[in-house]
């Protein structure tokens, strides 16, 4: 799973979404549907739209994550900058 987090500088999460990772709206036409072979894959769009001193970053949930609630990876989590690149950090330690 996908989810689109908007940070301060610090890393602190201020919001928290998931991202829509190529869902088809669900109000389609059963013709639609069955015409198409297969479903294309979107690229997520980024909703949320950051003031001065915030970023937005799209992050892959690890799996130990997926099942967690995003108040809780709100309360929980910050972003850190890793080698990687951007990744969740447990504020506990």
């Amino acid at each position: 799973m996908t989810i689109e987090v908007l940070v301060d500088e610090n890393g602190t999460i201020l919001a928290l979404s998931t991202a829509h990772e190529g869902k088809e709206p669900a109000r389609r036409r059963a013709r639609e549907q069955r015409d198409e072979e297969g479903v294309k894959l979107r690229p997520p769009t980024v909703k949320m739209q950051p003031r001065a001193g915030q970023q937005h970053h799209l992050i892959a949930l690890p799996a130990e994550l997926e099942g967690m609630p995003l108040k809780e990876i709100h309360s929980g989590f910050r972003l850190v900058h890793g080698v990687d690149g951007p990744r969740l950090e447990s504020i506990t330690g």
